[in-house]
């Protein structure tokens, strides 16, 4: 019996601890069931494109998103879109939503509401492109919060949104820019349409874009470089004589606008003198008009305290050819498009009812302690004065202006000009002259450098190197074809023009490549590519192929002012990358050239 018993309780025991066993069993395939379960979730979240994130239709089936991911959507005529998110485990942890209306016309309002649904803040966003943002500082941990993007707008509108907190570093910008390290772009430099489709333009790379009639946004982005202190120039130019304004405004990431100036029809450089900006941190530069007529502007930024002991080029092809040796010399309409005086040399002109204004330019020499001076001549007797202001590639003037009353002549002095350096004569008169009314003038510009250099200078086919860069010619990445070969043509025509017009003057084409990769490879790749320039022009606009030499620099033998395509913490910038792959164009007799050659 006792027997029995015991073995009657040895079973029962068996049958407790396989029970016991199985649910531990079936506890840990429950939780590596569920654990799989949350991966596959995280890794679906992770797979999500920002379009994947539908709007609810209100606050109780809000979609939940993710801090830090732009999101984009659609809203129709006074629709409401609902998302939500969750607040983190800091205390005192900041939150924002930065929101914008990515359409060219409508209305945005965004309201926030806690879980019992009591609005918390709320703020309008128009179809300017530019971002808003709701900032909240005293959220509390670990809960949910929701809000809404309200049209209010009578159209289907688009918006792009993204929710940040004070712990993250996000930059918005267009990601086609900076896909990968070192390769090539297909995408010419097109601005994007609102902030957070903003297109990243190189330092010091003057961008030409028209505002399009009915699309009056336009945006850019750059980013800023290793040293504290600098001061970022943005430049933006009017070049057309019908519109009264074009408007340029510096933002950062959450839409405040740090500063904005405005370029007149009057043709000169408008600059934004930025010198507290971030390191290493991406701003945005918005351009519009409120003008109904097609707009043509100009811009360019430039860190101004870069010290730079390397070779200038210029991005166009009057500059780069300097003074002209025609006899033949036409005022400018623009600080963009002036006429280069050479030195010793008077140039008349005429001021008529449609103009009143008149651009001239010329570069100074290599002696940082030359003279230079301005004569100009009123011929019209009894006529409005004629005035005459120095201006550098910012806009600013310098010196004192040099004024001319009728049948006068004015004379004014420069002195502790930057030598190699571009400046700008701007003649203005009376801005409204009666029908008949016109004054005619004469200046010219005189120099204490010697005589025979500036002869030898005049010989020239390009005073200053000329640089075609990936913002004008793309080619292929790693290959030497060019993407867009009928945009080549066009670009490299006014080059042809110029070496054709200089028969005796053999021109040398020097490509360069980005900081990246081997440079035996670069030096090989960059040979190619100015041999495809030189071939385009010897084979379409017939240059003799004698009169054109080629070398490859790659990067690490190329002399000319680079992009920081590299930043101190090792990382490629592509941004800067498309100013470095390019090719410079120069007269075989330039020291630069024999340099370079040897």
């Amino acid at each position: 019996m006792k027997r029995n018993k015991w073995i009657i309780t040895t079973i029962l025991l068996i049958i407790v601890m396989l029970t016991a066993c199985g649910t531990k069993n079936t506890e840990k395939q429950e939780s590596v069931k569920t654990k799989t379960q949350e991966e596959t979730k995280e890794n679906t979240e992770e797979k999500k494109t920002t379009e994947e994130y539908v709007a609810g239709t209100s606050q109780d089936d809000a979609t939940l998103i993710p801090e830090g991911k732009k999101i984009t959507g659609k809203l129709k005529s006074y629709e409401e879109g609902w998302y939500s998110f969750k607040t983190g485990n800091d205390a005192g942890t900041s939150y924002s939503i930065s929101f914008l209306v990515s359409t060219m016309q409508g209305k945005l309002w965004c309201n926030l509401y806690d879980e019992s649904g009591t609005k918390i803040e709320y703020k309008p966003s128009f179809d300017d492109g530019k971002a808003e943002t709701i900032t909240l500082d005293n959220l509390e941990k670990n809960k949910t919060y929701c809000f809404s993007l309200e049209s209010a707008t009578n159209a289907t509108i688009g918006y792009t949104f993204i929710v940040r907190n004070s712990n993250e570093d996000v930059t918005v910008v267009n990601q086609n820019i900076s896909e990968s390290k070192g390769k090539l772009q297909d995408e010419d430099i097109i601005p994007g349409s609102n902030q957070y489709d903003a297109t990243l333009i190189p330092l010091g790379t003057k961008v030409y874009r028209e505002l399009e009639k009915n699309n009056h946004n336009a945006w850019f982005a750059f980013t800023t470089g290793d040293e504290v202190g600098d001061i970022y120039n943005i430049t933006i130019i009017n070049r057309s004589n019908d519109v009264r304004s074009v408007f340029c405004s510096l933002v950062d990431e959450y839409g405040e606008v740090l500063d904005s100036e405005n370029s007149s029809d009057d043709g000169k450089a408008s600059t934004i003198a930025a010198d507290q900006l971030d390191i290493n941190t991406t701003y945005y530069v918005g351009v519009t008009t409120d003008e109904a007529s097609t707009t043509e502007y100009s811009l360019f930024v430039k860190d101004s305290n870069r010290e730079n002991t390397a070779y200038r080029t210029v991005g166009n092809v009057p500059e780069a050819r300097g003074a002209s040796n025609t006899d033949e010399i036409y005022a400018g309409s623009n600080q963009d498009d002036p006429a280069w005086i050479p030195f010793e040399t008077e140039v008349t002109g005429t001021m008529k009812q449609e103009e009143g204004k008149a651009w001239f330019a010329f570069t100074t020499g290599e002696d940082a302690d030359t003279t230079y001076k301005i004569n100009l001549e009123n011929h019209t007797q009894d006529s409005y004065a004629v005035y005459a202001i120095l201006r550098d590639e910012f806009g600013e003037s310098i010196g004192k202006n040099i004024v001319c009353s009728g049948g006068k002549t004015a004379t004014t002095d420069f002195t502790k000009l930057k030598p190699n350096t571009p400046y700008f004569i701007q003649l203005l008169s009376k801005e409204n002259f009666k029908e008949d009314e016109k004054v005619e003038y004469s200046i010219s510009i005189e120099t204490s450098e010697d005589k025979s250099a500036l002869s030898m200078n005049a010989k020239k086919t390009f005073e200053v190197p000329f640089e075609i860069n990936e913002t004008q010619i793309q080619f292929v990445a790693n290959e030497a074809t060019f993407i867009d070969e009928a945009t080549a043509k066009e670009v490299l025509k006014p080059v042809a023009e110029a070496i054709l017009a200089n028969p005796d003057n053999a021109v040398l084409i020097s490509g360069t490549t980005a900081t990246y990769g081997n440079q035996e490879s670069c030096v090989e790749l960059s040979n190619r590519r100015a041999e495809a320039v030189k071939n385009l022009l010897v084979n379409t606009y017939k240059v003799p192929d004698s009169q054109l030499q080629t070398v490859g620099l790659g990067y690490e033998a190329d002399p000319f002012e680079r992009g920081a395509d590299v930043n101190s913490n090792g990382d490629f910038v592509e941004s800067e990358g498309k100013k470095n792959r390019r090719v410079v164009i120069l007269d075989v007799d330039d020291p630069i050239a024999q340099k370079i050659l040897r």
